[in-house]
């Protein structure tokens, strides 16, 4: 097995930058789709999710999102104070990330909006929910399909390691947003592919 060693002589620190892309879901179907593990040190409760989004007819890109339960999770409110913006932050425990309840604070994780619900006027929008990696991991899981259209907006991780043939370049597509989208369409007249980097 590969053993990471970040930047041995590669020339390629581990940095990140940022993408958005929209596109069709692929991969929902595989083994590696989601996965259920324990931390090697700590053994606790590991979730992973791996899957494609096609941006044109000939191109995916791969999500992944992995993330474990901790003793604390954040959530944090934004307001401005005499012209200027405040942020607080809260650390409440693990065990009660779903009870905290206290006005205009959000938990600092990941956006998900892939079900959809009716609002008070009847029009169908995204279910929009602010949950940790690991309970996105689950709710993506649990609702994500092949052929969906998606946004997907993230954090890009580049990384080098040592591998069996030698010197090994990774990225990894890490997202913060996953929303339901307008259809995408790959053979409408004019279609450009939607990412960004």
């Amino acid at each position: 097995m590969a053993e990471k060693q970040k930047n041995k002589g590669l020339g390629l620190p581990q940095t990140k930058g940022g993408f958005q892309i929209k596109g069709i879901t692929t991969g929902t179907q595989k083994e590696s789709f989601y996965k259920e593990t324990l931390t090697k040190k700590a053994q606790k409760p590991w979730r992973t999710v791996n899957f494609g989004m096609k941006t044109d007819k000939e191109s995916t890109l791969y999500i992944t999102l992995s993330d474990g339960e901790k003793d604390k999770v954040y959530f944090s409110k934004t307001e401005t104070v005499d012209g200027k913006k405040k942020t607080d932050v809260q650390d409440v425990a693990w065990k009660d990330r779903f009870k905290f309840n206290k006005e205009g604070y959000r938990i600092i994780g990941v956006n998900i909006g892939i079900t959809k619900k009716q609002d008070d006027k009847g029009k169908e929008i995204n279910d929009k929910k602010m949950l940790t990696g690991y309970d996105a991991c689950r709710e993506i899981s649990e609702n994500l399909k092949d052929d969906l259209s998606l946004f997907v907006r993230g954090s890009i991780d580049y990384s080098s390691y040592e591998g069996k043939n030698g010197k090994v370049r990774a990225v990894k597509f890490i997202p913060n947003q996953i929303s339901l989208c307008k259809d995408v369409d790959f053979d409408v007249e004019g279609f450009e592919p939607s990412t960004r980097r």
